[in-house]
């Protein structure tokens, strides 16, 4: 009889250790971008279409774009559903909607919560993902507000580390916030207690 309750005891006890799942909802992670904002595609696409762009090969080179650096904080919502906060500076050319230009090469500086939704968890080796938000800008002393909205592919490189590639189209809202596209490359590691599970 002791046997026998032995052996039950053991099982239980193994058992409630193998039904604890690991849980892929992503720790808080600072990333590190380079970024690229491409105001000149954004506009050909407003004067014709994105089709007529893409046919004419109208799609800016690198060499045309603002180039900058952007930090993002994650933190995962649920295993499919992440929050992102992020914060760019670049120097850009950028001209308002109504064609007014403030000269070239000036400081810009952003900054949006997003609301990332993945095709898979963390789980995974590659992530793909939708993205949308809201965010403020600052020109020189203009503010302006845009709505970002885009994709991106998520690699995981090691246990919560991540590398993140995203295509972002920012739609202004208001009269000094200007149609562009922002692209982002970064690296993503966990803060705090290093990520463990």
């Amino acid at each position: 009889m002791r046997k026998i309750s032995l052996v039950v005891i053991i099982s239980m006890l193994a058992g409630s250790v193998n039904s604890q799942e690991i849980s892929y909802k992503k720790k808080p992670t600072l990333s590190v971008n380079f970024i690229l904002n491409d105001f000149r595609t954004a506009d050909l696409i407003r004067a014709n279409t994105l089709a007529g762009v893409l046919k004419n090969k109208q799609w800016s080179k690198f060499s045309e774009m603002g180039p900058g650096l952007a930090v993002n904080y994650y933190q995962g919502i649920t295993e499919y559903v992440d929050f992102m906060a992020t914060m760019g500076a670049s120097i850009v050319d950028y001209t308002f909607k109504n064609r007014q230009s403030l000269g070239s090469d000036n400081f810009l500086l952003e900054t949006d919560a997003n609301v990332l939704v993945k095709l898979l968890s963390d789980k995974y080796r590659v992530t793909p993902y939708l993205s949308a938000g809201a965010g403020v800008s600052m020109y020189k002393v203009y503010w302006g507000a845009y709505i970002p909205f885009g994709f991106g592919l998520q690699v995981k490189l090691a246990e919560n580390t991540f590398l993140h590639t995203q295509v972002q189209y920012r739609t202004g809202i208001t009269e000094l916030a200007n149609n562009h596209f922002n692209y982002s490359l970064g690296f993503g590691t966990p803060i705090g207690n290093g990520g463990k599970k």
